[in-house]
C-alpha cells in the first residue's frame, strides 16, 4: 500500500494525532495543570481524583492513557501509584503550550 517513507510519515502522523487526541479532551489538560502545580512531587491517583473530581477508577484510567504515551511517569509509593510529568523535550512544550490559557 505504501513505500518506506510513506510508511514512516503515516507512522508519525498517527503518533502527532494520538497525542493531540489526548490532549484535546479537557480533564486531561486539567490533570497535567494538576502535576504541574504539584511540580516534582508528583500527585497519587487518589490527589488526582479528588482534586479533579474523578472516581479513583476514571483518574487511574485517564493518567494510563498519558503514561503510554510518555507525558506522565508512574512511581510506586507504598500502595498507592503517583504520577508526575515526564522530562521530555515534548512535555516541556506541551506545559508551555497549556500555561497560554492558565494565565
Amino acid at each position: 500500500m505504501f513505500g518506506n517513507k510513506k510508511k514512516k510519515e503515516y507512522k508519525k502522523a498517527t503518533e502527532a494525532a494520538s497525542i493531540f487526541a489526548i490532549i484535546a479532551d479537557p480533564t486531561r489538560c486539567r490533570i497535567i495543570k494538576l502535576l504541574v502545580d504539584a511540580e516534582k512531587s508528583g500527585q497519587c491517583v487518589y490527589e488526582v481524583a479528588e482534586t479533579i473530581g474523578l472516581t479513583h477508577s476514571a483518574a487511574s484510567h485517564q493518567l494510563n492513557k498519558m503514561e503510554a504515551l510518555k507525558i506522565v511517569e508512574c512511581v510506586r509509593v507504598g500502595q498507592s501509584m503517583c504520577y508526575s510529568l515526564t522530562d521530555s523535550e515534548f512535555t516541556k512544550k506541551l506545559v508551555q503550550a497549556l500555561e497560554i490559557f492558565y494565565k
